[in-house]
């Protein structure tokens, strides 16, 4: 009995050590990523100013602020030459061959080619991208089944079949007719997955990777966006849009969007009551079959409110009902007893 204790103790204490040395071995390899990268930001004229790119467990890589910054004040600049986008990609060698493509698929081909050459100027950004994303795209078939259902199944199961398509054009059409400018590692089927996401996830306007400025996380109350300038030289600049304490992190603004299109997008979601954009679709219809007496008028007065008689979709945020949900509510509760008038009055709201 003592030596099967033991051996489970001992056994025990043998995983303790594997997942302790695991765990040393990620955080230097995260410390050592976060190294490169601010090496090659800085010698290559970005300004992280208050901020610092750092690693928060929950939140991947991110920026907390190194001092207390005032509201108006410049956080950090990123000069255009550090941008990864489709202007990058028409200055790289494989530009004149990928031009003719739209603006997010030369950044992804740009990208899942500079993502296996280890000598690419941008190697250590690209190092700091996620290596996974917890998006629909990539979630099995029995986590999908948490969405059986909704819309966004739908939704993802389309896109999928899209992107599977536009991968097998982008084989035919340019990889396959230049092979020589595509390594083989770069232009695998998951390869292009990841760089969709990374360009829908991460890009600002035009499908551009801006480095640093890509490690803000989403709140809903912050409006923080980079803003173009010319000073000291051509590139952005992301000013404060609210005072920052130090070691506070920094949050940017991924957009009005609730937990369902957070999830879509990004892989995650604030959770109930905390996104004030959540939304849920609340479907109604009038049901005039119900009404035969009123049923006319009512599908008139529907039409005049701009509104369906069969089937009008509401989008509900937290605690809040559109006022024209409410009067449509009304009027489908008005009944042939109450007669024209009362269906007049709930058309105009009187009786919401």
């Amino acid at each position: 009995m003592q030596i099967k204790s033991v051996i489970i103790i001992l056994t025990l204490i043998g995983s303790l050590v594997a997942q302790e040395r695991v765990r040393t071995r990620l955080e230097t390899e995260r410390e050592h990523r976060l190294q490169n990268f601010q090496s090659w930001f800085h010698s290559n004229g970005g300004l992280t100013g208050s901020l610092i790119p750092t690693w928060i467990a929950g939140h991947g890589y991110t920026v907390v602020a190194k001092n207390d910054i005032d509201q108006g004040q410049a956080m950090a600049f990123v000069p255009e030459q550090l941008f990864l986008g489709p202007s990058a990609a028409a200055n790289s060698k494989i530009g004149h061959i990928i031009s003719h493509l739209p603006a997010p698929e030369q950044a992804q081909l740009f990208l899942m080619v500079e993502s296996v050459n280890k000598s690419s100027f941008y190697a250590p950004y690209i190092a700091m991208l996620p290596d996974h994303f917890d998006t629909p795209l990539f979630w099995t078939k029995d986590e999908a089944m948490d969405l059986l259902g909704l819309d966004l199944l739908e939704r993802f199961v389309q896109l999928r079949q899209e992107l599977r398509g536009a991968f097998l054009r982008l084989e035919r059409d340019v990889i396959g007719r230049h092979p020589h400018r595509f390594p083989p590692a770069a232009v695998t089927y998951e390869r292009y997955l990841w760089a969709y996401a990374v360009v829908r996830s991460r890009a600002f306007g035009n499908y551009t990777l801006m480095p640093l400025l890509d490690l803000l996380n989403h709140h809903p109350a912050s409006r923080l966006a980079p803003t173009q300038t010319q000073e000291p030289r051509p590139g952005d600049v992301l000013i404060a849009d609210r005072p920052v304490r130090a070691g506070e992190q920094g949050f940017g603004f991924y957009g009005c969007k609730g937990d369902a299109e957070l999830v879509a997008n990004y892989g995650f979601a604030l959770g109930p009551r905390r996104n004030p954009f959540d939304v849920v679709t609340l479907p109604l219809a009038l049901d005039l079959d119900r009404t035969p007496l009123t049923a006319s008028l009512k599908y008139v007065l529907a039409k005049a409110l701009g509104l369906s008689p069969e089937r009008q979709d509401f989008d509900l945020l937290v605690d809040v009902a559109p006022p024209t949900a409410v009067t449509y509510l009304a009027l489908a509760a008005v009944d042939d007893a109450h007669g024209d008038a009362a269906a007049r009055l709930a058309a105009q709201g009187l009786l919401a």
